[in-house]
């Protein structure tokens, strides 16, 4: 157990979650009956009780896609303002075995935008946070941006994925479902 020093100042860090929808189609000349959206959410529902089913909905709601019918996509994005003003110390990328790339933004599009993080050749194996050379601070209502990059046709190639069905692939909390999701480190103020 460590105890700080008489006068020591230490702030404590909270984790921010930046989730993303995760919606990939099978590929071009991939078929089964898991291929279909609806009978691939009934299966992940049967496999965690719908819990997760419920997330998919709600994570595509909050980020402003259709629930019910949603566009498949390789990219994934969400922008999620900031409740409260923080700091960012560190900033860490969550996906699973197709996920490419992750990157987050600070207010993109804008004069203030600023990388948080960039994760050009995501590796599973390798979801270290990364300590920020320089903190960001964060004020409320500023916008954090996480988008991901997907690659489905790994279904086919990964060794663990390879011999199950094809299917449809949206948010999941098995290694054969996928996130998109932004980890922050931050102090509040």
């Amino acid at each position: 157990k460590v105890i700080p020093s008489r006068g020591a100042s230490i702030k404590q860090l909270k984790v921010e979650l930046f989730p993303a929808p995760v919606e990939l189609a099978c590929p071009d000349g991939v078929t089964g009956p898991l291929c279909d959206r609806r009978a691939s959410l009934a299966d992940l529902g049967s496999r965690t009780e719908n819990s997760s089913v419920m997330e998919v909905l709600g994570i595509n709601l909050f980020c402003g896609i259709s629930p019910m019918n949603p566009k498949p996509s390789l990219i994934s994005t969400c922008d999620r303002p900031a409740q409260i003003n923080y700091t960012i110390i560190a900033a860490g990328p969550h996906m699973h075995l197709l996920g490419r790339s992750l990157k987050m933004v600070l207010n993109p599009g804008t004069a203030e935008e600023q990388l948080i993080l960039d994760v050009p050749r995501y590796d599973f194996d390798n979801q270290v946070a990364q300590v920020l050379k320089n903190p960001i601070r964060v004020k409320s209502g500023d916008v954090i941006r996480v988008q991901c990059v997907f690659d489905p046709k790994l279904r086919q190639i990964l060794p663990s994925l390879k011999n199950l069905p094809p299917r449809y692939v949206t948010w999941g909390e098995g290694s054969s479902d996928e996130m998109c999701l932004g980890v922050l480190s931050v102090a509040t103020s």
